[in-house]
């Protein structure tokens, strides 16, 4: 197995791509947990999904999958940074 392989077998990887709108990856509901540091916005339409801030529940990640929400923009400066912060005391 190459080192490639190796790290394939116990981490995921995620996908981003550059798009109309700026850089963009998959939604995935399982990956947004906690509060958002950042507004969360279609990559189709640009338009703000969720605010900075908002606790992203199971309640509302349902909501966001059954909107139809495909694709999420990434903005320059989350490469740097979590997009979710995780913890009760914020």
């Amino acid at each position: 197995m190459s080192k490639e392989e190796i790290l394939s077998f116990f981490y995921g990887a995620v996908i981003f791509r550059r798009g109309p709108l700026g850089w963009m990856t998959p939604f995935d509901p399982d990956r947004l947990k906690g509060k958002l540091t950042s507004e969360l916005r279609d990559a189709r339409t640009g338009d703000a999904v969720l605010a900075e801030g908002e606790r992203v529940t199971p309640r509302v990640r349902a909501v966001c999958c059954e909107e139809g929400l495909i694709d999420i923009l990434v903005g320059d400066e989350q490469f740097d940074r979590p997009l979710f912060r995780l913890g009760s005391d914020q």
